[in-house]
């Protein structure tokens, strides 16, 4: 086992019953399989945090472990690159693979300084460390900001709040200039943001029937993109090899104002444009997704090629904030304007946690079956991507009323997840708490299903482990998840 501290010296008994998993993933590098743990364990000094790699092998017959740890890195409580205090532990993005180079695997934290971090951990075969680990530091108020946050109120800050890292082309969000028709011929080889060769999946003139930005099956340009959500209300995208080049002075690709806010357009902006800021309660981003809805594409894409999937897909954001509310943004490039914005997509569904679920909490505490616990800073993922699924690729919700967002005749739209004896919320904070579409092979009859973990009506903490086949009886009219 290698280790970067002498101090974190962890075993795979201590990884799986003694610390506390945060965030999880199996990746290949090359022919061999990893599993990737973030997990909090105690100590008695520095942050608690640290990032576990462990491998399959034989049974050992003392520990009766499958699973062996191979490398242990602790997180730092300041942050080597810009030297800043990270604080408590606020949220952890989704873990996500270089398609391109099939190498590493990177995520991102958000601390409760207002900071984010960004880390990769990739194989190095080069020196006898088996894993590096790399990190890189976005910041949120500067010293200077702080003062002028004081002064310009709560929207004011750009502490970072919400953070997501996916995996896209990167000329997705790329300024594109539009020339006229008689322009267009003598200067196509001119033009200001010449196209790469070969072209990228998002195509500018693949726009669906519904005016979305539409993706193909080819994932040769795919980039690991990162975004961020600032207390202010602007969104920011940046490029994952930006990062690592200049990790000081790194400019965002793309960047809009007012996420977290209603507004019903997210354009990119250079300038500093003022934006209508709420008035009557204090809002910011709790959690930001940005994912693909529509069917789902094969890895050869012959099939798909011929019934022209592609048309069906979408590239969308979701934001949860901190009210509870589900802001849903589908992208598009106007033919007008090359340039990518999102237009808020009406959802008819209450998201806020309901007044009955308040007052049946407060019953709970009252009586003593639910503990009056403190409130935590670390927020468990609630938004999760999925490919796959009875054939499509999207977006499941676990919030106070899970949705799924999925793709209707090319638009994006929501269903709501109604299964039987699912408690509603109120004894704990989310009806759903766990949603994993990563199906073991033992699951040969679902390998397009997914698994959830909901509160049982009855006893406060009872909790049930359903695996469902697929979608087929969310979508029907009326339609209930059997089982539960």
């Amino acid at each position: 086992m290698d280790v970067d501290n002498s101090d974190c010296l962890l075993r795979s008994v201590d990884v799986l019953s003694k610390t506390k998993l945060l965030a999880a993933s199996e990746v290949s590098f090359g022919s061999e399989s990893f599993s990737v743990f973030f997990v909090e364990s105690p100590s008695p000094s520095g942050t608690p945090y640290s990032i576990v790699v462990m491998s399959g092998a034989d049974s050992n017959l003392e520990s009766e472990m499958n699973l062996q740890v191979v490398f242990v890195h602790r997180i730092s409580e300041v942050s080597g690159s810009a030297s800043v205090q990270h604080g408590e532990l606020v949220s952890i993005t989704p873990m996500v693979a270089d398609k391109k180079t099939k190498s590493c695997v990177s995520f991102g934290c958000v601390w409760s300084s207002g900071h984010a971090c960004v880390y990769c951990i990739s194989v190095n075969q080069e020196t006898s460390k088996p894993f590096e680990v790399s990190e890189w530091t976005l910041v949120g108020d500067t010293p200077e900001k702080i003062a002028k946050a004081r002064e310009e109120g709560f929207y004011g800050s750009d502490n970072i709040v919400a953070m997501d890292l996916f995996s896209l082309p990167y000329h997705v969000f790329e300024a594109q200039s539009v020339l006229s028709s008689d322009e267009r011929m003598p200067q196509t080889r001119a033009s200001s943001t010449p196209l790469p060769d070969p072209l990228p999946s998002f195509l500018p003139d693949r726009l669906s029937m519904h005016g979305t930005w539409c993706a193909g099956h080819d994932h040769s340009q795919d980039q690991i993109l990162v975004a961020i959500c600032r207390r202010s209300g602007m969104l920011e995208i940046y490029d994952l090899l930006d990062l690592r080049r200049s990790p000081s002075d790194v400019s965002p690709i793309w960047q809009s104002r007012g996420c977290s806010h209603g507004a019903s357009v997210l354009a990119h902006s250079d300038q500093d444009i003022a934006a209508r800021l709420p008035e009557s309660h204090q809002v910011e981003a709790a959690e930001i997704r940005v994912f693909v809805t529509g069917p789902s594409l094969s890895l050869d894409g012959e099939n798909d090629a011929e019934k022209d999937a592609w048309m069906l897909r979408s590239l969308c954001i979701l934001v949860n904030t901190s009210q509870g509310d589900l802001h849903l943004y589908s992208g598009c490039k106007r033919s007008s304007n090359l340039n990518l914005e999102f237009t808020r997509i009406p959802l008819g569904n209450v998201s806020r946690p309901s007044e009955e679920a308040g007052r049946h909490l407060t019953k709970l505490r009252r009586k003593g079956i639910v503990s009056e616990s403190d409130v935590m800073a670390f927020r468990p993922n609630r938004l999760h991507r999925f490919c796959a699924i009875s054939g499509e690729d999207g977006l499941f919700a676990a919030t106070q009323r899970p949705l799924w967002f999925v793709s209707e005749r090319g638009t994006p739209t929501v269903v709501s997840h109604k299964s039987r004896h699912v408690a509603p919320a109120g004894g704990r904070p989310v009806p759903v708490s766990g949603f994993s579409a990563a199906m073991p092979a033992v699951f040969q009859n679902a390998s397009c299903g997914f698994i959830t973990l909901h509160e049982r009506i009855g006893r406060i903490g009872s909790q049930r482990l359903t695996l469902y086949s697929g979608l087929y009886d969310v979508f029907s009219p009326h339609g209930v998840l059997p089982g539960g």
